[in-house]
């Protein structure tokens, strides 16, 4: 490989789409972990609203 030439330049074309799956599949996961994130957080503030009002 050259100084001028990418590593993907050397890449089969089967294992760039396999690289461009798993980069896509990374972002959705990406994706779904920040909205379980969100969405535990949102269930602790509703879980401590509940033990508040009893305080």
């Amino acid at each position: 490989m050259s100084n001028h030439q990418s590593v993907y330049d050397v890449i089969p074309i089967n294992d760039l789409q396999q690289i461009s799956l798993y980069q896509e599949k990374a972002v959705e996961l990406e994706h779904k972990a920040s909205v379980m994130i969100s969405d535990a957080q949102d269930l602790r503030v509703k879980a401590e609203d509940i033990a508040e009002s009893y305080r």
